[in-house]
């Protein structure tokens, strides 16, 4: 008698694949202007410098006791999260390209699995939900927010 098991038939995707993928999508979605002719790290390093520019233009009007001032202040300070985040997801991406350190990122994340499983897993079924772009666009905010410290441990 043979048995067909359901379900499980295609190979299990570990956690560096897991991981390389959903930072993939994310850098990718942090990069509306990227280009299929040029390399996605291109396209960040470009996005990087440009965001560390506005940075130094708004640093460079702050001042707390003026309207205009605390605006540059606030612009400052968002321009300067959204540059670590794309940071952060540049180098981990760069770490992840590598599959000769595949064995050494699974023993590493080993320790977060759950919550990469977890991450995975909902990466993997947000096409089964009615998102609109809005509701997209926070869902991939939240997952960044998931992965980003996991990134920062592994440099």
């Amino acid at each position: 008698m043979f048995f067909q098991t359901k379900g499980k038939t295609a190979s299990t995707r570990d956690l560096y694949d897991q991981m390389r993928e959903i930072v993939t999508e994310c850098l990718t979605r942090e990069l509306p202007e990227h280009s299929l002719r040029n390399h996605l790290l291109f396209t960040a390093n470009m996005k990087l410098e440009g965001l560390q520019e506005a940075k130094e233009k708004h640093r460079h009007f702050i001042n707390v006791s003026t309207s205009s001032g605390r605006f540059h202040q606030e612009r400052y300070t968002k321009l300067s999260e959204k540059h670590h985040q794309l940071y952060r997801l540049t180098r981990g991406y760069m770490y992840l390209c590598d599959p000769r350190e595949r064995e050494h990122f699974n023993h590493h994340f080993r320790l977060s699995s759950t919550t990469i499983n977890n991450c995975y897993e909902q990466f993997i079924t947000r096409h089964a939900f009615c998102f609109t772009p809005e509701d997209e666009s926070a869902f991939f905010h939240g997952l960044k927010e998931e992965i980003i410290p996991m990134l920062c441990q592994i440099e």
